[in-house]
């Protein structure tokens, strides 16, 4: 019987090396439109959902995953959710069930939201200077990696490239199915902090990030040559959003600006009495950003006049989400909120064991929530 026992703990330890350096497919994902693709849900970083799921929601599954989560949590492709963590893991999780197809660790902490491309995965890295690297789902083995330097943001992909911010300020766009480096933008070395923190945005012509020293820096995606550049009064820690013509961006400086994405000219700024740290979700009406003295703002588009502001009772360290006439904030203080996107009104609430820190992903009817904690919820409409 105890041989028996070890024979099976033996067996049961081989399973959970192979899924820590094995993750293997056996047919391709089938894209479709409503795909969280990227963190952003889009090139242009809008963090708007492609579905309406109305609350109140219930949990239908849970899974706990090995290491915490960045700001940008998950994406989707087909029936798979695709999570990576602070302990370098990427796992995928079946959306419906919650139930794992494998899982690799790739050897530092994933930050930026990883990508299901066909049969590829591409994952960028923290902490390590070979941080941008190609996974082939179907052999289970590292098609080309790159030495960047560290990566702290989420990868861009359209076309046939990806684009990434390092956290040495620079831009490189890469031919995403040989590792190919298609140009490098190294910003000017009068920038005097040209780190980033900042996921590149895009338009499909442009593409824009921000700097720790406060310059918004805007190249071109076909040749990485600089457009035009603007600089505020304060670090911009957060990603742009693009869309209409217009990018949006928040500052330390505790101003939030609107800037025309063709020449680089501030359309508006706001005053939002309070540094501004994380991302923010815009549609064609509205700019909804949060600050750091616990506040969520909703300002109009057009000319960033307050439509409302509300006090949320705790930090949000991640961008809202935009579902509808829903829009889903996380907080620090375990909660996750819905608000109604015209008002102020609170519609709905739910408690999770940790913090949230990463901003909700909407796919397939269900809403998926990152918390502190390491677990992974899938909740979907009560009575479902």
């Amino acid at each position: 019987m105890i041989q028996y026992r070890f024979f099976m703990l033996f067996l049961f330890s081989l399973s959970l090396i192979a899924s820590c350096t094995r993750l293997i497919l056996h047919e391709t994902p089938t894209a479709t439109r409503d795909d969280w693709k990227m963190y952003g849900g889009d090139i242009g970083r809008t963090n708007n959902a492609h579905e309406v799921l109305l609350p109140p929601l219930s949990v239908v599954w849970e899974n706990t995953v090995s290491g915490g989560f960045g700001p940008y949590s998950a994406s989707t492709v087909d029936d798979l959710l695709c999570v990576g963590d602070l302990r370098g893991e990427v796992r995928l999780l079946d959306i419906n069930t919650g139930s794992s197809f494998g899982v690799r660790n790739f050897g530092s902490a994933v930050i930026g939201t990883p990508i299901i491309d066909g049969n590829y995965l591409y994952v960028a890295l923290a902490g390590n200077e070979n941080s941008l690297l190609s996974y082939n789902l179907r052999n289970g083995s590292v098609d080309w990696r790159l030495e960047l330097g560290e990566i702290e943001t989420a990868p861009l992909i359209t076309g046939n490239h990806l684009y990434v911010t390092t956290l040495s300020g620079k831009v490189v766009s890469v031919e995403k199915l040989k590792g190919d480096i298609v140009w490098i933008f190294d910003p000017p070395i009068a920038h005097l902090n040209k780190r980033s923190h900042s996921s590149p945005a895009s338009d499909g012509k442009v593409l824009v990030y921000g700097t720790d020293g406060g310059y918004l820096n805007a190249v071109g995606v076909n040749d990485g040559k600089m457009l035009w550049q603007t600089k505020v009064n304060g670090s911009i820690l957060s990603s742009p959003t693009i869309i209409d013509g217009k990018v949006f961006i928040g500052s330390l400086d505790s101003t939030f600006y609107s800037f025309d994405l063709s020449t680089g000219k501030q359309i508006w700024k706001q005053s939002l009495n309070a540094s501004i740290y994380t991302s923010q979700a815009v549609n064609t009406e509205y700019v909804y950003a949060s600050t750091v003295n616990k506040t969520l703002y909703c300002l109009r588009t057009g000319d960033g006049s307050i439509v409302w502001k509300v006090n949320i009772g705790s930090i949000a360290q991640s961008a809202p989400l935009i579902s509808g006439n829903t829009v889903y904030v996380g907080c620090l203080d375990k909660r996750l909120f819905a608000f109604n996107a015209g008002t102020e009104n609170v519609i709905w609430e739910f408690q999770t064991e940790g913090r949230i820190k990463s901003i909700p992903v909407i796919a397939q009817g269900h809403l998926f929530i990152f918390s502190e904690d390491r677990i992974v919820l899938a909740l979907q409409p009560s009575g479902n």
